[in-house]
């Protein structure tokens, strides 16, 4: 049940801080910027510095998930 629990904490930090570090991709229009040319969010993505940190925390998320089915499913004797 601990490792559920700590499966779920992963998982919804790791959905959290993506959905943080793409909210402020899809704000940067406001401040609108170019990165050698690449706009958008991958541009504002690039241009912040974030791409390290969104990849680390899909990972984040990925893990926590596994975690959480491989608990669910596990067969107690």
């Amino acid at each position: 049940m601990k490792k559920m629990i700590f499966g779920l904490m992963l998982t919804s930090l790791g959905f959290i801080c993506s959905a943080l570090i793409i909210m402020s991709a899809v704000l940067s229009p406001l401040n609108p910027v170019s990165y050698n040319g690449i706009e958008g969010w991958l541009g504002s993505l690039l241009y912040m510095k974030l791409q390290l940190p969104l990849a680390a925390f899909i990972l984040l998320a990925i893990a926590g998930l596994i975690i959480c089915c491989v608990e669910a499913f596990r067969k107690e004797k």
